[in-house]
Order: C-alpha cells, then structure tokens, then sequence
C-alpha cells in the first residue's frame, strides 16, 4: 500500500508569525489564559481576553495598550459572552484565533455527589464552550481560515478518583476537538487539542493529594505555544507524565482499575 506523502504533515498548518494574530482568550484572568496572553504579546500577537475576574485582565491591558483588550463576561450566560465577543470584534476587526480555557473544579467523588456543582461544572467547562465557538464559528467558516484551541486536561482520558463530572466534561471536549479537527480540516480551520497535566493554578490548589511533575502556568503557556507554532492536534505535558497516562488508556479496565487504586493508595 502505497501512503500519501501529506500523512507525514502536521495535522494542522504550522505557525511561523504570530504579528498577525488577533487571539481572544476565554478564561484569560488567571493561571494559564493569563500566562498565555502575555506569552502571546511577546510575539507580536493581539490578545483580546474574557474572564469573570477583571482586575488582573485590566493590569495586562494597562500594561500594553493597543494590544490587549478586556471584556468581562461569564461563558455560562449567551448574551453576556456574546456582547464582550461584538466589543472584542470591534476592538480587533476580526478574530483569527480562539483559545478556550474556562474551567471550574472541585474534587469530588461519587459518594459526596453535588448536584449544583456538578451542574455549573458542566456549565462552565462544557456548555461554555460551545457558547462559545456558536459566536465565532460563521466568521472562521465564511474567511475559510482561523485556530480553535481547545484546553482540556489528561483528567480526560480516563476515569479518575475525585474527577466526578469535571473528568467527564474534560473527555467531551477532547471527543469533541477530535470531530471539529475532522469536520473542519478541509476548511481552513486548525484545531488543537491542549491536555496538560499539573499546572499550579487556584484550580490545582485544590488538591490535597501530592501532584507529580506540577509545572508553572508559564511552563504550559510555552509548550502551548511551541505545539501550535509545528502545527500539532494534540499538545499535551509534562511528556513523562502525559505518555504514561497515555499508555494507560490502552488497558483493559481489569488491569487499568489496579494501577489506578494502586497509585492513588500509595500516593
């Protein structure tokens, strides 16, 4: 059988110059979307940020006018998110880029089931999301063109103890960075797929478990960065990390639920 040379491509189109990228950022005002956006300005893009936490957006936009621009909005509420898109849109001309990083979580198991947070969990990391790309998706599908990065997390991959809800919100949207990439590839539209690990965020603070290969938000923009510049679908890291979960996705749920009770009971 003969292969097509295009399957040794990266899945998406490489990114070179970032001078001509008009980013908006959701959930830009702490830990990664923020470490991102400045990562971003650094290299000449434009950064549009939306978060429910101005005060920290402001900064950055103070810092650097003409290239950062807040709206405050919460991605659960349509009109709200939809009027700081049109502020956004106006302020930038138009949006070649979406990053969506809005999350909520809190460890919880299935035996201390909370129904309200369960719900707004979906709300912020799922339901936002798709608020989302229904405001930004007629542009980038009517210009042919544009990037949807869309940051899920390895708690994604599998069942985990105390992911109740978040885990499954996270493997939605990596089941569904996976149909856009083939719904959207001969369109124009790069997908990718962010899976980190451990990043020190108000999120991971709350853990009381130890939390292996934890990096910094600045470590993560970095990577976020390099794998949308070689054009890659999914970026995920710490790699040491992130490969063995990877390879733990690949068992047979006999052997997955021993290593996983294991660890977690040796941790």
């Amino acid at each position: 059988m003969k292969i097509n040379p295009s399957f040794f491509r990266p899945l998406n189109k490489p990114l070179s110059d970032w001078s001509g990228q008009k980013i908006w950022i959701v959930g830009g005002s702490s830990g990664i979307g923020l470490a991102f956006a400045k990562a971003c300005i650094k290299k000449g893009a434009k950064v549009a940020l939306t978060g429910r936490t101005l005060e920290p957006m402001r900064n950055l936009e103070i810092k650097y006018p003409g290239k950062v621009f807040v709206a405050k909005a919460d991605v659960t509420i349509q009109k709200d998110l939809s009027d700081a898109y049109t502020r956004i849109a106006m302020k930038l001309e138009s949006i070649n880029m979406l990053v969506y990083l809005a999350a909520l979580y809190s460890p919880m198991e299935s035996s201390d089931f909370d129904q309200k947070m369960s719900v707004e969990t979906i709300n912020v990391n799922l339901t936002g999301f798709l608020n989302t790309i229904a405001l930004v998706l007629p542009e980038f599908n009517l210009k042919r063109q544009g990037r949807i990065v869309i940051v899920s997390s390895v708690a994604g991959y599998r069942g985990l103890p105390n992911s109740f809800v978040y885990g499954a919100t996270k493997a939605a949207l990596i089941n569904l960075a996976e149909t856009m990439f083939l719904d959207m590839k001969e369109k124009g539209v790069g997908v990718h797929l962010v899976n980190p690990g451990f990043v020190e965020t108000r999120l991971t603070r709350k853990n009381s478990f130890a939390m292996p290969m934890i990096i910094q938000p600045h470590e993560a923009a970095k990577q976020i960065i390099k794998g949308i510049e070689i054009g890659s679908f999914e970026i995920h890291f710490p790699k040491t990390f992130t490969f063995f979960l990877k390879m733990m996705r690949i068992l047979p749920y006999k052997l997955y639920f021993y290593l996983v009770d294991f660890f977690t009971k040796n941790n």
